[in-house]
């Protein structure tokens, strides 16, 4: 219960999957949008926008998320100074007893038209055949009469249970991303101006932006956080990104051969359709070959110098979603062996330009961020746009505790995250700042 949005976010992507039942007619309608960065450009106005095949989409304004309300975080976590794992357990409690209070006079009024339904069809069953018509209809009707007037009463007090439980999932929401975020980044150094909507959604862009994706189905969101760190808006989103099995862009991917030695790239193939047993196989591995992130989305507003840097790290495992929009990029195996392990993949635009980036404070910062149960894996980019990581994550931390306990190693994990993300960035801002304090000296 309380996943996130999980009518929307279905990790299946049932709609990816009936893509052979449409019409050629429908699949033109409902095409996705190509995630090429490389072809953002500006209008005659200065405002960013993209062109497609689909044709010419305008950037989203940060404005649309004044559509939501903000509000500024407590600073600490349920109100009180308390453990996080201490401070969403009470909150669980406390939702658990008051969505079963809400429910408790559905429950009886339910009970009671059961007993009347079953005594109305033994009257019925033992007395409609005999003689004695008068205490027939002296039972009969007036149990029939109870019957319904304890259905209504089911009905209307089930209507009204269910929207106090929606009122007690909104702010058991509320109190969950307040208290994660007081905990992650209420008074950290740099951190300022920490507010959040559990309704605001991401803003696509910074998705599409990431270079990573070469087509996004959908993009669910919610529990946005906009705050300044150190001068420059940071964002934090609970996100699931629907794309297309990462077996269809094997063949287009290799084609590219941005490998750093051309000489070992493998034979090319003709493309083919991926065979239903190839994904039904992928999909057996554990998360759905349909979801290329599910998590915790982190953007923030620093850009690289050079607009055609571009730099992806990803700490991978097994069923890891690898990159597939690397269109001009190249494929740095044996550079990420040397500065991180083979657990990591990188493609970047051009060595320099890693090499430049991941100094050894970022590179330290990134080791520590490792898989576990909760944190499955991540990549981050960084690029003209802004720089960003997307950390995935289990249910463990991305679905509202409800009947279990909660587990202090599972929500401890996000904000540790989050520390090592904020070094990151901070190091990031240092780098691009002493770079132009030397032009300028220059």
């Amino acid at each position: 219960m309380a996943e996130l949005d999980p009518e929307k976010l279905n990790t299946e992507n049932k709609e990816v999957e009936n893509k052979e039942e449409t019409t050629a007619e429908e699949s033109k309608e409902s095409q996705p949008v190509e995630a090429k960065v490389e072809e953002t450009k500006k209008d005659e106005k200065g405002v960013e926008t993209l062109e497609t095949e689909e044709g010419v989409y305008t950037k989203k304004e940060a404005d649309v998320q004044k559509n939501f309300v903000y509000k500024n975080a407590s600073g600490k976590v349920d109100g009180v100074n308390l453990k996080l794992a201490d401070a969403i357990e009470n909150a669980r409690k406390n939702f658990v007893k008051n969505y079963r209070s809400n429910r408790l006079g559905a429950n009886i009024s339910v009970g009671i038209f059961a007993f009347f339904i079953v005594a109305t069809a033994v009257v019925y069953f033992t007395l409609s055949q005999t003689e004695n018509k008068t205490l027939y209809n002296c039972l009969m009707w007036p149990f029939f009469g109870l019957a319904i007037v304890a259905l209504v009463c089911f009905l209307i007090l089930s209507n009204v249970g269910k929207k106090k439980s929606y009122k007690e999932i909104g702010n058991y929401l509320d109190i969950w991303t307040d208290s994660f975020i007081s905990d992650a980044y209420v008074g950290k150094p740099g951190v300022d101006n920490v507010t959040y909507s559990i309704d605001g959604k991401v803003d696509d862009w910074s998705i599409i932006n990431t270079h990573y994706f070469a087509t996004i189905d959908s993009i669910e969101s919610r529990s946005h956080v906009v705050m300044d760190y150190y001068g420059k808006a940071l964002c934090d989103t609970e996100v699931s990104i629907s794309v297309p099995v990462y077996n269809e862009f094997v063949n287009r991917i290799a084609l590219e051969k941005v490998i750093e030695d051309p000489n070992k790239a493998e034979e090319i193939n003709e493309e083919q359709p991926v065979a239903e047993k190839d994904k039904k196989k992928k999909a057996n591995n554990g998360r759905s070959p349909y979801v290329g992130g599910y998590g915790k989305f982190l953007s923030y507003e620093v850009n690289a110098k050079n607009p055609n840097d571009y730099l992806i790290v990803v700490r991978k495992v097994k069923d890891t979603y690898l990159p597939t929009n690397v269109h001009g990029l190249t494929r740095f195996d044996n550079l990420a062996g040397e500065l991180l392990s083979n657990d990591y993949v990188i493609w970047a635009s051009d060595e320099k330009f890693v090499r430049e980036t991941l100094k050894p404070a970022i590179i330290e910062a990134m080791q520590k961020m490792t898989p576990n149960s909760v944190l499955q894996d991540w990549f981050f980019t960084f690029n003209k746009n802004e720089a960003a990581f997307m950390l995935n994550y289990s249910s463990a931390i991305m679905e509202l505790p409800m009947y279990d306990k909660v587990q202090e190693n599972n929500v401890e994990q996000h904000p540790h995250d989050v520390e090592l993300a904020l070094t990151v960035f901070k190091n990031l801002a240092d780098e691009i700042r002493e770079e132009k304090a030397e032009e300028i000296e220059k």
